[in-house]
């Protein structure tokens, strides 16, 4: 009998379910992220960032995308790369037709301007590779005699001497911790800037990816978005085409005593014009006072949405409507902590759209849309957790 029970269990622990054993392995890789040094974990994280922006970059380009990641590769394992070392780091073009350091040194200064430039939309990566700041790519000018540019990796909101002339990243972070122990303060004076908040466990991470092509009137739109002053013309435009001109042309067409074809005509194109534009008139309007509006469109992907995202914060003596915008259509998905623990699904989180008139834009669990529900916050790309109180509503 004890030989019986003892051949029972040991076939009980070799039959470990599967859950726990994806759960001890996510562990494992886990402790392997911590034991990487934080170098390697910034390179591994702007090799992801090439990849998310390589399409729209790189424009197909798979030398230049090679050229980037060589770069990269050859400051994860060296402190800085001198601008002589950039012609190397182009392995897939000949000899004859390689550049000059000048225009090698424009390319990694176009890519670090476009990663400062998309800092918001792949911020919430950080948390994929343990960081809790954006490392940047800057650049180190040569002060003469013989003394070479290079390029080395930091990391946003690094104190003065130590950034070497890399820029600032002027979008609002997550959460701004120092990547090891030994860069924490110790003291802070009353000049010092106040330690950033605790960021909530609850929290969920928004992961966002370019579309290649937008819808056709976003392009059309987007120059109009730029400045305060043309937001407000185009606005107060298409209001009065949407809601004046056009309906009052079909009213007055559908009106007369006696219709030919041409009226007819008019009639019929002037509605259909009415119809065709509703949806891309509405998106616009909400552009302009929402900032965000969900796109639902047969082509586009499910969890689509166009933000209207700053590109130029004015200057402190500036007017605060001298604010620059463009718009970027978007898939934004998350991870469901409920069922990424328990099924270890990813990417389960979509957006939806709750309302008519007065619309919420919220993140909904493709798994449970019922109970696991978020909010979804375009600026930061976080989510916090909603608790549905009753059926149909949305409680906070």
């Amino acid at each position: 009998m004890r030989c019986t029970r003892r051949i029972i269990s040991e076939i009980n622990w070799m039959f470990v379910p599967f859950r726990n054993f994806r759960n001890a392995e996510r562990d494992f890789a886990a402790m392997q992220d911590e034991n990487e040094d934080v170098k390697s974990r910034q390179v591994r994280y702007l090799c992801r960032c090439l990849e998310a922006i390589e399409k729209e970059f790189c424009k197909g380009n798979e030398p230049l995308a090679a050229f980037y990641r060589e770069c990269l590769s050859y400051l994860g394992s060296h402190d800085k790369l001198q601008s002589g070392d950039l012609a190397a780091c182009d392995k897939h073009t000949h000899e004859d037709k390689k550049l000059t350091t000048k225009a090698y040194r424009a390319r990694l200064e176009k890519l670090s301007q476009e990663l400062q430039s998309k800092g918001s939309r792949l911020r919430p990566l950080l948390r994929d590779f343990n960081l809790t700041r954006q490392p940047i790519l800057s650049c180190v000018v040569g002060q003469g005699n013989g003394n070479q540019s290079y390029y080395q990796l930091t990391v946003e909101n690094e104190g003065e001497g130590t950034q070497s002339g890399a820029q600032q990243d002027n979008t609002l972070p997550l959460a701004t911790y120092p990547d090891t122990a030994a860069e924490v303060p110790t003291q802070h004076n009353e000049k010092s800037k106040p330690e950033a908040p605790t960021m909530d466990p609850g929290l969920i991470y928004y992961r966002t990816n370019e579309i290649s092509r937008a819808p056709w009137y976003l392009r059309v739109a987007d120059p109009l978005f730029r400045t305060q002053l043309n937001r407000m013309r185009f606005a107060a435009s298409l209001m009065a085409m949407y809601f004046l001109v056009l309906p009052g042309l079909i009213v007055y067409l559908f009106l007369l005593k006696q219709h030919t074809n041409m009226t007819l005509f008019l009639f019929a194109g002037f509605l259909a014009l009415y119809l065709f534009t509703y949806a891309p008139s509405t998106n616009l309007l909400r552009l302009f006072t929402r900032k965000i509006v969900l796109l639902d469109a047969i082509r586009l992907p499910v969890s689509s949405i166009c933000i209207s995202e700053i590109t130029k914060i004015p200057a402190e003596d500036d007017r605060p409507a001298n604010v620059e915008r463009s718009l970027s259509v978007v898939t934004v998905a998350a991870d469901c902590p409920v069922c990424f623990q328990l099924y270890g699904v990813r990417d389960s989180v979509l957006l939806e759209q709750k309302g008519l008139l007065n619309s919420w834009i919220y993140g909904a669990c493709t798994n449970n849309p019922m109970m696991h529900r978020f909010t979804f916050d375009k600026d930061l790309m976080t989510g916090l957790p909603i608790s549905p109180k009753a059926p149909g509503h949305l409680h906070l």
